[in-house]
């Protein structure tokens, strides 16, 4: 772990909880796990090392992993078992099309609130459960709140992300979120009020499989009082980790096509879920994402051509020109690319 290491010898069970004021349970952290065994350490420790002075309870399930996963898990719960609650699964449920949060997550969650953190993923604050606690029982019209991260790269490199504000507390607008997309916030940063599992089970019931969720969670979180962005680095988000969703959108091709396909057919049906309350956000991201994806040069000619027919409504006479000088620009880019990359050599 780069960030923060926890005392192994004198974090205790009873040493956590020395400070909490009420042994009922505020926050839940949730975190999901598969095949994550050189990372689980790093965010377990994370979880560990919070400061609070709430009860808070850890809850890590892991799909099946085929590596050291499960046992790392095992390796933590006997030293808290009043605090870390382990999910080992024996079949892998993604694959089989199981809702994991809301069959098995939701049904034993305790806290008012929920924390985010992927099993790749880590926290690098310690009071960073605390600093989020406080924002929400503060700002009682806001259900979500979040922060910066650091992006951290295969290579060891990194970089800030989702830096809003580097010093100021702030409300983002349902149109920030909706045309930021899912990386305006970061997953490990997530807290948000346990109510909101209930929209976000309604549209799963409606609708099925969501293939990115991130994005349905920061949408529905932030209808009712938009989002707080609290400007704190409280978290480490692994870039294109083995296994990761970043890594398959980087190496696998086939993954990345359906993922940008849907991401159109997806952000339509939040719009018709939201009755359509939302109607000139919705257009407006619909309609960058088309041009991103036709002015790709890397994007195969039929592909192309799908997106211009079924979508056309998205683009008047204006866009489509746009579109064709876009796509000009960026396909003699890539030919020069080419070019100099043969020349090079």
């Amino acid at each position: 772990m780069t960030d923060m290491h926890i005392n192994e010898q004198n974090l205790t069970e009873q040493v956590i909880k020395e400070n909490w004021q009420s042994p009922d349970i505020q926050v839940s952290i949730v975190c999901t796990a598969y095949n994550h065994e050189p990372f689980i350490r790093d965010a377990i420790e994370g979880f560990l090392s919070q400061k609070t002075n709430f009860a808070f309870e850890i809850i890590i399930h892991d799909d099946a992993s085929t590596d050291e996963t499960p046992n790392i898990i095992m390796e933590y719960y006997p030293r808290f078992p009043g605090i870390i609650i382990p999910i080992l699964q024996k079949e892998n449920q993604y694959s089989k099309g199981t809702r994991i949060f809301s069959t098995f997550l939701n049904p034993i969650i305790r806290g008012k609130y929920i924390a985010h953190c992927e099993g790749d993923d880590y926290w690098i604050d310690p009071e960073k459960l605390q600093k989020q606690f406080d924002a929400l029982e503060e700002n009682q019209t806001c259900d979500i709140c979040f922060h910066p991260a650091k992006a951290l790269y295969p290579n060891g490199t990194s970089r800030i992300m989702c830096l809003h504000s580097k010093s100021k507390k702030k409300i983002f607008s349902i149109g920030d979120v909706i045309l930021g997309g899912g990386g305006f916030m970061p997953t490990a940063s997530l807290f948000y009020r346990k109510e909101i599992r209930t929209s976000v089970d309604a549209f799963f019931e409606k609708y099925g499989k969501f293939p990115v969720g991130d994005v349905m969670l920061q949408f529905l979180a932030s209808r009712r009082g938009g989002a707080l962005y609290l400007p704190m680095i409280g978290s480490v988000y692994r870039v294109r980790s083995l296994g990761s969703w970043s890594s398959r959108m980087m190496n696998d091709s086939n993954f990345a096509k359906e993922v940008q396909k849907k991401s159109i057919l997806w952000n339509e049906k939040l719009n018709e879920f939201t009755s359509y309350e939302y109607n000139y956000y919705f257009r407006k991201k619909i309609t960058r994402i088309l041009l991103s994806y036709v002015t790709n040069p890397y994007m195969e000619k039929d592909e192309r051509i799908y997106f211009l027919q079924n979508y056309s409504s998205y683009l008047d006479k204006t866009l489509k020109i746009r579109c064709k000088i876009l796509f000009l620009l960026r396909y003699l880019k890539k030919f020069a690319k080419q070019s100099f990359s043969r020349y090079a050599r």
